[in-house]
C-alpha cells in the first residue's frame, strides 16, 4: 500500500476508532472484504478493540458475524451465476495457486476444510467462491466462516487486550518508567 494510503487509513482510525459506530462500519468492511480483494479487516478490528478495549469480545463478534455474512452471500451468488460471476468479481482467480489450493482443500474436506481457511491469515476468497461454485449450501458457508472468524478474530481481540499484561509477567515485557 503506498505511504499516502497508509497515512490516510491512520488518519481516518485515529480519529474514529472511539466512536460508536466505528465498530458497525468495521462489521460492515468485514462483510464487503468478501467482495473486494484487500479490506484490512484485521488491522481494523485491533484499532477497535484497542480505542475500546472493555468492548473486546463484543466489538470481536460485530466483525466475525459481518465476515459469515459477506461470505454467504459471496458463496450465494458464486452459486446462483457460477464460474462467470467469480471471474467478473476477481478477475483470474480462477488460474492461482489459491483456487487450486482451496479446490483441493474443499474436495477433501468440504466444511471443515473452509472453517480452517478462514481461520487462517490468508485471504479465504477462493476457497468462498469455490464452496459457492460447487453449490455447498450459503447456511454452511456461513457457519464455516464464522467458525474460523471466531477463533481468529476473538484470540486477535484478546490478545490486543491481555498480550500486554501477559508480557510483562513473563518478564518480556518492562514497564514503563515515570
Amino acid at each position: 500500500m503506498p505511504s499516502k494510503t497508509k497515512r490516510r487509513w491512520r488518519t481516518f482510525i485515529e480519529k474514529y476508532a472511539s466512536s460508536r459506530w466505528f465498530t458497525a462500519i468495521v462489521a460492515f468492511l468485514a462483510a464487503a472484504d468478501a467482495f473486494v480483494v484487500f479490506v484490512p479487516t484485521d488491522i481494523l478490528l485491533i484499532a477497535a478493540v484497542l480505542a475500546r478495549r472493555k468492548r473486546w469480545l463484543a466489538i470481536a463478534l460485530w466483525v466475525i458475524v459481518g465476515s459469515a455474512i459477506g461470505a454467504g452471500v459471496f458463496g450465494f451468488l458464486a452459486s446462483k451465476y457460477g464460474p462467470a460471476f467469480v471471474n467478473y468479481i476477481f478477475p483470474s482467480l480462477q488460474d492461482t495457486q489459491a483456487w487450486t489450493d482451496s479446490a483441493g482443500i474443499m474436495r477433501k474436506y468440504g466444511f471443515w476444510g473452509l472453517a480452517v481457511i478462514s481461520l487462517g491469515p490468508l485471504p479465504q476468497h477462493a476457497a468462498v467462491a469455490f464452496a459457492g461454485v460447487v453449490h455447498l449450501s450459503v447456511v454452511e458457508i456461513f457457519f464455516a466462516v464464522l467458525l474460523g472468524r471466531s477463533i481468529k478474530y476473538i484470540l486477535i481481540a484478546w490478545c490486543c487486550v491481555h498480550a500486554p499484561n501477559v508480557l510483562r509477567k513473563l518478564g518480556i515485557l518492562k514497564r514503563r518508567s515515570p
